[in-house]
């Protein structure tokens, strides 16, 4: 039985892609959090970007059982900062223009 090497390759990148841009959205959100509460403000970077009206007891909030496994691999949130938005897409721009370069066929 053969096995394209490739084709591994391209698809383990792309979930390591997606669970990183999830951590990266995450810790992000939670680093401007972290500055507003001692008591440094980063301005319009630390406004709401969105915000979704999930109830707490909800199965889609970020702690519910299917917003909690999206939440886990994908970084999902009911709301987010600017700062962690806009990190979130630059990282899919960036990623996303090499993980193309690499294995366009």
């Amino acid at each position: 039985m053969k096995i394209k090497l490739q084709s591994i390759f391209k698809y383990k990148s792309l979930i390591i892609i997606i669970l990183v841009a999830g951590i990266l959205f995450k810790t992000t959100n939670k680093m401007v959090n972290f500055l507003a509460d001692i008591g440094i403000s980063l301005g319009v970077w630390g406004h709401p970007a969105y915000y979704m009206n999930i109830l707490d007891n909800s199965l889609f909030s970020d702690e519910g059982l299917i917003g909690g496994i999206i939440s886990a691999f994908t970084g999902y949130m009911p709301q987010a900062t600017w700062l962690a938005v806009i990190t979130y897409i630059l990282y899919w721009s960036i990623a996303g223009f090499f993980f193309y370069k690499t294995y366009a066929d």
